[in-house]
């Protein structure tokens, strides 16, 4: 599906909206398989993905960033993706060399 960012995405008036900012939007996007129609506008898929984010991060799963000393969800998608990424390498390099 082609999103067109410049529609929504960069519009702060949508993104205070949605209590967010070009630096934590990347963090709605979750891997996951979502059921879209195919006519889905742009603002009605971000719409769709700020609430899947809004489900997954409730309360508890809040408080429980607290604990590692993390405040925010959007620290812990960064470090996750940060994870994913090294991972992913370190299994290329491994398949590579054994």
């Amino acid at each position: 599906m082609w999103l067109d960012t410049h529609c929504h995405l960069d519009a702060p008036e949508f993104l205070s909206e949605l209590k967010l900012s070009m630096e934590t939007v990347p963090a709605l996007f979750f891997p996951n398989t979502y059921r879209m129609f195919y006519d889905t506008d742009a603002k009605s898929f971000v719409l769709r993905m700020k609430s899947q984010y809004t489900a997954f991060w409730t309360p508890v799963r809040i408080q429980q960033l607290s604990k590692i000393g993390m405040k925010h969800p959007f620290e812990a998608v960064t470090l996750a993706s940060i994870v994913y990424s090294e991972q992913s390498k370190n299994l290329r390099d491994c398949s590579s060399q054994c």
